[in-house]
């Protein structure tokens, strides 16, 4: 059951009726990058997912990052239409992106029909979790005896 918090007293409060989702990863060195697994696939329609397109991809968690983005390769690879063109705002300028729809498998079990953007390709990971997702939860990010530890909550009501 999730929890908020009463600020008068500050002890935690279960929310009826609530689901707290969470994942923790763990590194066996400080990390620099939080890199992890995560699972996508083609949207259909709602409701209906192929298992047999889903495909692990590497995901950089990135608190600088507004949205969810996919690399061009990304995209290829699990065979996407655009949807339209985005302007995207970097600190080298703007310029127009591919939109797609997919379903994100996040690794804490919630599945959601997200659009991303297409980004260029990177050798460390394929997709970038942003602000719009990391938002939704509780982050923690703890570098302690040599090794990085990353928990994340979501509630849902």
């Amino acid at each position: 059951m999730a929890h908020t918090y009463d600020t008068r007293t500050d002890k935690r409060i279960p929310l009826p009726g609530s689901r707290e989702y969470s994942v923790r990863i763990e590194f066996k060195k400080v990390v620099n990058q939080i890199i992890f697994p995560c699972k996508l696939s083609p949207f259909e329609e709602i409701g209906k997912i192929d298992s047999t397109k889903i495909q692990t991809f590497r995901a950089l968690l990135d608190t600088g990052s507004v949205d969810i983005c996919i690399t061009e390769q990304t995209a290829k690879k699990l065979q996407l239409t655009s949807i339209g063109t985005r302007e995207s705002f970097g600190s080298t300028g703007s310029c127009k992106k591919n939109i797609y729809v997919i379903n994100l498998h996040l690794p804490w079990g919630i599945t959601m029909p997200i659009e991303v953007m297409e980004s260029a390709d990177h050798a460390d990971f394929d997709l970038i979790i942003g602000m719009n997702i990391i938002s939704k939860g509780e982050l923690y990010i703890i570098n302690s005896c040599n090794k990085t530890t990353v928990q994340f909550k979501q509630l849902f009501l």
